[in-house]
């Protein structure tokens, strides 16, 4: 199970995990990224298993007109063009959200999983998103609604922008060669899975379109694997 946690305000405009640690009892924290080996299958990457980001904001111009909150979870990548997607039967996928100022409990659990039809072609059910009326299930690559709740799963050129050929060389001579030019990004051109999940921010409750606006919320996600033998 690899969980990456971050903190999303709600005064602010776009939040992106930067934290994860492995909760697997026993095995402790660890710092997670992109292509990371699991825990229990140290040999390789579980791609579908391998969360990359948490990326959480809101749709307005300041909180005080904030409407719909839209959280993107990312895993199995980066992956080269041409490379399906880390669609995985056997991977659960929850997000959690915090609201009430205690980073120990969640709120909400966002679930959902992917599965294949009797044709072999891959679906998502989405469970317990915040203002949707009923569970949302259908095919992956489009747009899916529930209610005020729209969620779309499927393969996207991946966000996270990295030099990483810059830390490399960063760690080796320790001097600090990390470039913030869009032409050394490492990611450019590589793809990612993804879910974006958008729903009403007043659907989590705890008046959080009032009182709360300019807390922050707390979202994090975590992967769990079945029928692995282990």
């Amino acid at each position: 199970m690899i969980s990456k946690k971050g903190l999303a305000g709600i005064a602010g405009g776009i939040a992106v995990a930067g934290v994860a640690a492995i909760t697997i009892p026993q095995i402790g924290g660890e710092t997670a990224d992109h292509n990371d080996p699991s825990p229990i299958f140290e040999q390789a990457v579980d791609e579908p298993d391998d969360i990359a980001d948490v990326y959480v904001w809101h749709n307005g111009t300041d909180a005080t007109d904030a409407t719909v909150l839209r959280y993107i979870l990312t895993f199995g990548g980066p992956s080269e063009p041409g490379n399906p997607p880390a669609y995985d039967s056997n991977v659960d996928y929850k997000i959690h959200t915090s609201i009430d100022g205690d980073a120990a409990t969640d709120e909400n659990i966002i679930d959902f999983r992917f599965g294949r039809d009797a044709q072999g072609n891959f679906g998502v059910q989405v469970s317990d998103v915040p203002g949707a009326t009923a569970r949302l299930i259908g095919p992956v690559e489009q747009v899916l609604t529930s209610g005020p709740v729209r969620i779309r799963a499927g393969q996207y050129d991946d966000p996270f922008f990295f030099d990483f050929t810059g830390f490399i060389e960063t760690t080796e001579t320790g001097e600090i060669a990390i470039s913030n030019d869009v032409a050394d990004d490492d990611f450019a051109g590589r793809n990612i899975t993804a879910v974006v999940i958008e729903f009403p921010i007043a659907a989590l409750g705890g008046n959080i379109n009032t009182d709360q606006l300019g807390r922050e919320i707390e979202v994090w996600a975590e992967t769990r694997r079945f029928n692995t033998g282990t």
